[in-house]
């Protein structure tokens, strides 16, 4: 021991007992119960919470639905016997549309002209300050071409109150609205048009024992 001691002192290191106390600081800050978890080990995972009584859903739109202008979103929600549902909030986007207070929880929305995609949020709040809510995702519909229609042929018949054509008709005695707008008259013509009809019937199977009457309406 003392050569041991005399070798440790000619190179400069610690007192051996010094160095027996470094080296037993270190086997207690590596004991197996610290550590079990090195920076490689993932963590622990979190327990997984406890399903609350309020609960929400979607009724309208259905899921995944689509959306476009005026939609109508319904919602139910339920909470449990000692309890009721005070409120319903409803958010699109992450904005607040409506709260509704007393069932049936509807409202009517104007989703714009676009099948984009829409985030729908109900929260259901029960007269014991629970929460439940549930989120909807409605799907967007990608246009990868437009077509513009700039002429729209109208075919127009006119009789008398006698029932009897009435054929020498210019272009003034005619007007034409769109959704109560006025629209031009590009072209105009006062001609006998050919016509041609076609009649389709069903014959299926699904049709046993109706035919005759469908014969007869046609």
């Amino acid at each position: 021991m003392p050569a041991s001691r005399r070798r440790v002192e000619a190179l400069g290191l610690p007192r051996p007992g010094v160095l027996s106390a470094a080296i037993f600081t270190i086997a207690l800050a590596c004991r197996p119960a610290a550590c079990a978890l090195t920076a490689d080990s993932p963590l622990p995972a979190p327990s997984p919470s406890e399903a609350g009584p309020v609960t929400a859903r979607f009724l309208e739109p259905a899921p995944p639905g689509l959306i476009l202008g005026q939609t109508r979103i319904t919602v139910e929600a339920t909470t449990s016997p000692d309890a009721r549902i005070a409120r319903v909030e409803i958010y699109a986007d992450g904005a607040l549309l409506s709260v509704l207070e007393r069932p049936p929880f509807t409202l009517t929305w104007d989703a714009g002209s676009g099948f984009v995609r829409k985030t729908l949020r109900a929260v259901a709040i029960d007269s014991l300050g629970r929460r439940g809510e549930t989120t909807l995702v409605a799907r967007p519909i990608y246009i990868g071409q437009y077509e513009e229609v700039r002429l729209v042929n109208v075919y127009a018949t006119v009789r008398d109150r006698k029932g009897n054509p009435v054929r020498n008709l210019s272009r003034d005695d005619f007007a034409i609205d769109d959704n109560g707008k006025r629209q031009d008259l590009t072209v105009f013509s006062n001609d006998l048009q050919p016509i041609t009809l076609i009649m389709l019937l069903d014959r299926s199977s699904s049709m046993q024992g109706m035919m005759k009457n469908v014969y007869e309406s046609a």
